[in-house]
């Protein structure tokens, strides 16, 4: 059974009310309890990011092919044994986890052997294009102004050693847009508790220096 904790009250602190949360969060206009996350932009990459994984490790799992259909030339089923297959077909083969299984379909003809034929998946170029629309708009949502302040390369750019300004670059503005704004409101949140217990304390955070000329190593 859940425990029901009283909100943080600095002038009411005694007894059963001694334990109690403080909710430090920034605003999301019209979203009264849980704010939206940064990157709610990219919600829907970040989904299909994880679908098309499972789509190609169920391509795999199911055979390493693109998928088959087997057409059986003798006689078409009856209505009900043609929605019943209908029904199961939907449950085998929607989705990503079911990538790559067999399709079955029937037919009227003399040659009874069944007719075994590949179906063809999208091209290579199409998962490219599509792998790199994600990943684009992940950083984004992300406000990552660089792919190498996260270690992913760049397509068409040189090795490493030549990028040292580019990541010193994206990581004083990802410090300044996203890391530091975050800070200052942590900061409030935990003055705000202190100064309710007496202490008249101002909090800052004392930045880290890096030197980005001997974290980035040639290739």
């Amino acid at each position: 059974k859940p425990v029901e904790y009283p909100i943080y009250d600095k002038t009411n602190t005694k007894g059963d009310n001694a334990s109690q949360i403080y909710y430090c969060y920034q605003y999301s206009p019209g979203v009264d309890l849980y704010p939206l996350p940064d990157y709610i932009g990219a919600v829907n990459d970040i989904q299909l990011d994880g679908r098309i994984s499972v789509f190609h490790n169920s391509n795999l799992s199911n055979g390493m092919t693109s998928g088959l259909i087997i057409n059986f030339p003798n006689g078409e089923p009856s209505p009900e044994e043609m929605r019943t297959l209908h029904k199961d077909l939907n449950e085998a083969f929607s989705g990503e986890h079911n990538a790559g299984k067999l399709f079955l379909t029937f037919s009227e003809g003399q040659d009874l052997a069944p007719q075994i034929s590949t179906v063809e998946s999208a091209n290579d170029d199409y998962y490219v294009v599509l792998e790199t629309r994600i990943s684009s708009r992940i950083l984004s949502a992300h406000r990552i102004a660089s792919p190498r302040l996260v270690g992913l390369t760049v397509e068409g750019a040189g090795g490493l050693g030549n990028n040292a300004d580019e990541m010193e670059v994206a990581y004083v503005h990802f410090m300044a847009s996203v890391i530091e704004p975050k800070q200052k409101v942590v900061n409030k949140c935990m003055e705000k508790i202190l100064r309710g217990m007496g202490m008249n304390v101002s909090i800052r955070v004392i930045p880290s220096t890096l030197d980005f000329q001997k974290i980035v190593i040639e290739e």
